[in-house]
């Protein structure tokens, strides 16, 4: 009777598990569909437009707008191909340095258009650091970008790096933007948790990923005088060893 039991309660638990999966992706097909569709209307309504007679500026214009709402799916299958099949990290020696500057020169002009003055603040001497350099580099963009959405109406990031004498290094990326609701600390690192109207909750997800592959964290804090501070830890590869 016991083991008939255990039996029982066996493909109980596999059929909740299913149904949590289940659940599971239709809550994330769900957002992804309503996600993709926001740019696609843009898209076919600017293509319906250029049909017309219209003038070179409103054609520049509606082209310029087909461009960045391509941009933005193409971001979206990037970060979701890039959630669904992880990929094991690459260890190499870099300049964390060179990485952080490469990653302010992709996101400067969405920077410009939001009036959102970008502060670097780094060592003079080059940070050499163990790491997978595009994981890094996805993980830093995705931060960026997240604090670039909480201003909309312009405002300031700042980006330091720092080292901890023979532990490793610490990142962090604030802004002045609108802050962390109230309650939503615990949740921000969950796929498919977004508190904007314009995201699929991934970003800060992979971030967290990455984080994790180097055996370092990441948490976030609400600055003082308002915004937000995402703190990213690394340390140095003797410390993450044992996490493979």
């Amino acid at each position: 009777s016991r083991a008939l039991l255990f039996q029982d309660l066996k493909k109980k638990d596999h059929q909740m598990m299913q149904s949590e999966k289940l659940a599971a992706l239709g809550e994330m097909a769900a957002s992804f569909v309503h996600e993709i569709r926001n740019p696609l209307g843009v898209i076919l309504g600017s293509a319906e437009t250029l049909n017309k007679k219209v003038s070179q500026s409103v054609r520049s214009e509606m082209l310029q707008f087909i461009r960045e709402e391509g941009e933005r799916i193409n971001r979206m299958l990037t970060n979701f191909l890039d959630f669904a099949k992880p990929k094991p990290p690459a260890f190499r020696e870099v300049d964390l340095k060179d990485i952080l500057q490469k990653t302010v020169e992709l996101i400067s002009m969405p920077a410009r258009e939001r009036k959102v003055r970008i502060l670097q603040e780094y060592p003079k001497e080059k940070v050499l650091m163990f790491v997978d350099p595009e994981q890094v580099r996805e993980a830093l963009v995705n931060l960026e970008l997240n604090a670039l959405e909480a201003m909309p109406l312009g405002g300031q990031m700042t980006i330091a790096l720092t080292e901890n004498e023979g532990q490793g290094v610490v990142i962090r990326v604030s802004d002045t933007g609108v802050g962390l609701p109230p309650g939503v600390e615990s949740k921000i690192f969950d796929p498919f948790f977004t508190t904007k109207e314009r995201g699929t909750g991934l970003g800060l997800s992979i971030a967290y990923r990455v984080a994790k592959n180097h055996g370092g964290t990441i948490s976030a804090v609400s600055n003082d005088g308002g915004g937000t501070t995402f703190i990213l830890t690394l340390p140095l590869r003797k410390g993450m060893l044992g996490c493979f």
